[in-house]
């Protein structure tokens, strides 16, 4: 640079008008703008390079929490109490959504529970003999009470105490039945509707056989 382009520059004031000392004019628009734009630059490249540090910083740290979320879980022991609790859930969640979806699973039938067959020969037990009214049979049961009947009569109750009309009453005509209350007991005689019970007469306790 000649002349007051070099005063110009190194002073960085306004240009100043040219002299006829110069041998021709300098260019010190130029140079000014030069000098403007470095200082311009000069005080905003640490701003714009910490933005641009910390945009970098916050794309780097959103990458790596969608990279945990989305990430699968780590592989669990299948005998661990964590991953038993899972499969338990599951199983919950898929029988809930059976329900749901009236896909229920049916509750097998419940498998009869087979009668035993009396002790005594060619009996029925003291429930079945409200079917066999008007049939002389030899009935099975355990007597629950004996008290006294009308006219000195005994009245011995099996399977079911009165008033209940399905157990079945043993009218003793005479004789002492109290040594056969909780005795397990067969009778035989003809059974008949008394008061909607059904009842056998009997002569006395003789007629009973008691098997334990």
């Amino acid at each position: 640079m000649l002349c007051e382009e070099r005063f110009f520059c190194a002073s960085r004031q306004s240009p100043p008008t040219p002299t006829p000392r110069c041998r021709h004019t300098p260019p010190a628009r130029v140079c000014y703008d030069a000098v403007r734009a470095r200082e311009w630059f000069g005080s905003i490249q640490p701003a714009v390079i910490a933005r641009q540090l910390i945009v970098g910083l916050m794309l780097l740290l959103s990458t790596i929490l969608v990279t945990l979320a989305c990430s699968p879980p780590p592989p669990q022991a299948p005998d661990s109490p964590k991953a038993q609790a899972t499969d338990l859930r599951r199983t919950a969640v898929a029988e809930v959504q059976l329900i749901i979806a009236n896909k229920s699973t049916p509750t097998p039938p419940p498998v009869p529970t087979a009668t035993p067959t009396p002790t005594c020969p060619n009996a029925i037990w003291w429930s079945e003999a409200r079917s066999h009214t008007g049939e002389t049979r030899t009935i099975q049961g355990t007597v629950i009470a004996v008290r006294p009947a009308a006219s000195g009569a005994t009245l011995v109750q099996v399977g079911q105490a009165y008033p209940d009309p399905t157990g079945l009453a043993v009218l003793l005509a005479s004789g002492d039945a109290t040594t056969l209350n909780g005795k397990n007991v067969c009778v035989a005689g003809r059974i008949s509707l008394d008061e909607g019970r059904p009842t056998v007469q009997v002569r006395d306790a003789t007629a009973v056989t008691v098997l334990d």
